[in-house]
């Protein structure tokens, strides 16, 4: 199961960094505006992480919205059930 999910990891990161060159991104919006394009690929590069992992504030507004209108959400203790394992080994292996 942990070999799946870090192949899974890997391939997502495969498609953050193809999302990130030029020639996808023009190909992806059939643009072919060099200026528009650069714009496009800056903004990406702010939002996208070389590895991606959730951030645990963004987890805890959904449980406290969700939590609103169901009381076992709201109990949930998000450290419990999130795991970094996989996002550290690829930070320890170096994937960039």
């Amino acid at each position: 199961m942990t070999r799946g999910l870090s192949r899974r990891m890997i391939a997502h990161l495969a498609v953050i960094l193809l999302v990130q060159t030029l020639g996808a991104i023009a190909q992806f919006m059939r643009l072919n505006d060099r200026e528009a394009l650069e714009e496009t690929w800056r903004m990406n590069a702010k939002v996208l992480k070389d590895i991606p992992s959730p951030p645990l504030a963004g987890i805890r507004v959904v449980r406290d919205f969700l939590g609103q209108t169901d009381p076992e959400v709201k109990k949930m203790n998000l450290e419990s059930f999130i795991t970094t394992q996989f996002t550290d080994r690829l930070q320890k292996e170096g994937v960039k």
